[in-house]
């Protein structure tokens, strides 16, 4: 198992791409994709801010189930 996962963050203004790894606390504590998505959402994005503006974020994350032959765990 790769216990170094990372997570890329992707600036189309700017057209950078960097990667950073995603603590293990933060793994532990949110279990897959969709916990990692909603506390990065939460973290960076400010409220009150256009939802089609530059400064929003997207956040696509596969949970900690994907890969397996779980019924419906393929899903974003």
């Amino acid at each position: 198992m790769d216990l170094n996962q990372k997570a890329l963050w992707v600036d189309l203004s700017k057209g950078t791409i960097d990667k950073k790894a995603i603590p293990m606390a933060l793994r532990r504590k949110f279990l897959g994709g969709r916990g990692i998505d909603a506390y990065i959402i939460l973290t960076h994005v400010p409220p009150g801010i256009d939802p089609l503006g530059p400064e929003n974020y997207l956040s696509i994350g596969a949970g900690i189930l994907s890969g397996t032959g779980m019924p419906a765990c393929g899903r974003l």
